[in-house]
């Protein structure tokens, strides 16, 4: 069915769900995914192709076109030229790790904001593009709605949740989001491990240990991917959750704070982690950068921070001012601001 603006490159593979091949866009000089299904097949594909419009995000797979015929469904998807993940699990650094896990949390993210649930996050299910940006794809099990009832058991069966199992005794499960946290939290596992993943001792294999808290990680993020593999979905954390995280790890020591007075600028880094902002002897604070946040770790005398008294222990603003009071009469202000890092993935 492909017309003449797609010229046929080679076959990719054919699968339970038709054939894809790949071609090139003539018109926009891009190569695109056709995946192929005979109209007898084509329930599923149509449904899948429902929820991947209404996903807008950096990584997931972008969907084209779908033209349908009463023989066949044609599909033009993004084509992910890169591995998917598989060659990755147990070869990646701490901060490779981090990058990826970035990329699957943000990529999970969208998909739940837009009301999906994936149910079948995996190491396969996720490749690069020929720019090196990791994509989430596979649509094929997907279900719309955080809550929604199943009768089937459709994932991975390393992947998983607890609560899928329910399936043995009874006709139909409640499932969440919280499905795909699971599987997210198994692929972070065999990422950086590559072991069998067994946390729930639902396989037949020795129960496995989560060792998240053996990384060089901050606490908090650690026991927040702990978390991920929680037997209980209501104690996994989101998908933004650990999107923003993962992003506050990867940018710690980025940050750079610059204070300005009337006469007098000076910067706060990694380099220059602590400063100490004085008028008098019994009015002065000192602020000192945790890699991370800029906090306030002592105050002597009426200083405020937008006008609210500043506390010991109280994070800066990305931007305020500190006014120094000495009398009713007599004030100083410094202005504060934070530079904002990004993510260049």
């Amino acid at each position: 069915m492909v017309n003449e603006r797609y010229e046929f490159i080679r076959h990719i593979n054919t699968g339970g769900q038709g054939s894809v091949s790949l071609y090139s866009d003539k018109y926009l000089d891009r190569e695109v995914a056709v995946k192929t299904i005979l109209s007898n097949q084509n329930s599923n594909i149509i449904k899948e192709v429902d929820l991947l419009e209404s996903v807008c995000s950096k990584h997931v797979v972008n969907l084209y076109d779908v033209i349908q015929t009463n023989s066949q469904v044609d599909i033009y998807l993004e084509y992910l030229g890169g591995d998917d993940l598989r060659d990755k699990a147990g070869n990646c650094t701490f901060d490779e790790f981090l990058s990826l896990a970035y990329q699957l949390a943000t990529g999970l993210a969208d998909i739940h904001v837009s009301g999906i649930c994936h149910r079948d996050i995996k190491l396969e299910n996720a490749k690069f593009d020929t720019q090196g940006v990791l994509k989430i794809f596979d649509f094929g099990v997907s279900r719309i709605g955080n809550q929604h009832s199943t009768m089937n058991g459709f994932g991975t069966v390393q992947y998983l949740a607890p609560e899928c199992y329910e399936l043995i005794t009874n006709d139909s499960v409640e499932l969440t989001f919280a499905v795909d946290i699971y599987a997210l939290g198994v692929t972070f596992h065999k990422l950086i491990f590559n072991d069998f993943c067994d946390f729930h001792g639902k396989l037949g294999h020795p129960e496995t240990k989560i060792k998240f808290n053996t990384l060089n990680f901050s606490q908090e993020l650690s026991d927040l991917l702990n978390s991920t593999l929680e037997l209980k979905p209501e104690d996994r954390p989101t998908a933004l959750q650990l999107k923003l995280n993962l992003e506050r790890e990867l940018l710690k020591s980025k940050h750079i704070g610059l204070f300005a007075s009337s006469n007098k600028t000076h910067f706060i880094d990694k380099n220059n982690p602590c400063t100490l902002i004085k008028f008098r002897d019994n009015l002065f604070i000192t602020i000192k950068y945790n890699l991370s946040d800029f906090i306030i770790i002592n105050v002597m005398g009426s200083i405020y921070i937008n006008n609210n008294p500043a506390i010991i222990g109280n994070i800066l603003p990305e931007a305020c001012v500190l006014t120094f009071e000495l009398t009713q009469r007599e004030r100083f202000f410094v202005s504060f601001s934070s530079s904002h890092p990004e993510l260049v993935l």
